[in-house]
């Protein structure tokens, strides 16, 4: 897949809204990669930034990705691995507030993993303590302010946005 002009980028799928680019179940070796778990990854991007109107911290979205991968087939999705085991024991896992950096700018290759998977633990986490719902919440409170400024703005010409009855917003 070549959706950055970079052969060997090493990416599976990447989302960009409503459209995702994936790899074909023939581009790589027989087993090197899971086709159907790089789709559900690349579907509950499309959700989140739907969802969102592209207003979500990347580690979120992405740890959404990887905890609904884990979710929907048992070995699919990021498991706990001597990677992350000697990361802990190192003291080298990134606080949650660190984590978009650990995706877009890591100080050493494996972060890149690491943070994928500390992000879907955080999810994990928040499904476990507040329920599934708490995941929607967000991510439709999101688009509410989102709309709100859209309907709201000079440029409105007193319309409602089509779109104002999502998520409970009036319309």
């Amino acid at each position: 897949m070549r959706t950055l002009g970079l052969p060997g980028l090493g990416a599976l799928g990447v989302c960009f809204g409503q459209v995702v680019a994936i790899d074909s179940p023939r581009a790589r070796k027989i087993g090197s990669f899971n086709w159907g778990a790089t789709l559900w990854h690349e579907l509950a991007h499309v959700i989140t930034l739907q969802m969102t109107n592209h207003n979500i911290p990347r580690w979120y979205s992405e740890g959404l990705s990887v905890y609904e991968e884990r979710r929907a087939r048992p070995g699919w999705g990021d498991d706990l691995s001597p990677a992350v085991v000697r990361a802990y024991q190192e003291g080298k896992l990134l606080k949650v507030s660190e984590l978009n950096a650990g995706m877009m700018r890591p100080r050493v290759p494996e972060q890149i993993m690491l943070s994928y998977y500390q992000a879907s633990l955080f999810c994990e986490l928040i499904e476990k303590k507040f329920g599934f719902e708490r995941f929607r919440n967000p991510c439709c409170s999101s688009l509410k302010t989102s709309l709100r400024r859209r309907c709201s703005g000079p440029r409105s010409g007193g319309q409602r946005h089509p779109r104002a009855g999502i998520c409970g917003l009036p319309r």
